[in-house]
């Protein structure tokens, strides 16, 4: 260990600690740890855009969908959808999320996000 208390990280870093534990598949995984490369130290945040993952992941575009979907859904990211008035394209915002198995007393906002407690 490093000296440092789990209390004194960031949540971030304990969300990106215990994904690396999780039961995700490697590509999802993968996904994640670079949408973390994004996010403040709160876990939330975190803008890329789905071509900026495929590329800095080396996985297509769609591969980085579905493990974006299959993150979602196993709890461990929260998704929002944004559209802009009058542009065609979205903005997802990304925030870190810990399942029920994997989440630590205090960590989990009202919604599920991970928060400063």
């Amino acid at each position: 260990m490093n000296g440092k208390s789990k209390k004194g990280s960031s949540l971030a870093l304990r969300w990106r600690n215990a994904l690396a534990d999780s039961a995700l598949g490697s590509n999802a995984k993968h996904v994640l740890k670079e949408i973390h490369s994004f996010m403040n130290a709160d876990g939330r945040q975190a803008f890329p855009t789905i071509a900026m993952l495929a590329r800095r992941t080396s996985l297509s575009e769609k591969t980085v969908r579905t493990h974006l979907k299959v993150a979602e859904d196993a709890g461990w990211i929260d998704v929002q959808e944004g559209r802009f008035p009058g542009k065609r394209w979205r903005r997802f915002t990304y925030s870190a999320r810990f399942p029920d198995q994997a989440s630590e007393v205090g960590e989990m906002g009202q919604e599920g996000a991970v928060n400063d407690g």
